[in-house]
């Protein structure tokens, strides 16, 4: 499984891809629409998480843009979805009209793993599942990851 994560906040970038470490999941990062499509021409990838906003063009014209790459090449489509975490309401419509999931941040990575999954027919079920005790101090509950097969 290998997913392209085109965002243009590194730190958020390095999460994913810590967290893809832990699961097994290949993840590459792109800080821009034109970063992304360099990546598609080289690489294959099972799903695609797409920031609305970017520095250089929007998620919606990077959707359309792989797809297109990708359909005239004869390529198998990704799976995709979007990412944002600026309430830019005519972006999230023109993205939604696309019926492509989106997902604020920040993100719920359960409900990431669940649609990262479903787009690879050949994964095994994992599960990833955040801790219900908050830990010692009243500090907010630390994410945990299970990585063993369901």
């Amino acid at each position: 499984m290998h997913i392209l994560v085109v965002d243009d906040n590194r730190a958020f970038i390095e999460s994913l891809e810590d967290i893809g470490c832990l699961l097994g999941i290949a993840v590459t990062g792109a800080g821009s629409g034109a970063e992304a499509l360099e990546c598609v021409q080289a690489e294959r990838f099972d799903f695609c998480l797409l920031d609305l906003c970017l520095p250089d063009v929007d998620g919606v014209q990077v959707h359309s843009r792989i797809v297109k790459m990708l359909e005239t090449a004869g390529s198998p489509l990704p799976g995709f979805a979007f990412v944002t975490g600026v309430a830019d309401v005519a972006l999230v419509e023109r993205a939604g009209a696309l019926q492509v999931p989106i997902l604020e941040k920040p993100i719920g990575f359960a409900r990431l793993l669940e649609l990262v999954r479903a787009a690879d027919p050949r994964s095994k079920p994992q599960t990833l599942a955040r801790k219900a005790d908050p830990a010692p101090g009243g500090r907010p509950a630390v994410l945990q990851l299970n990585c063993e097969e369901a």
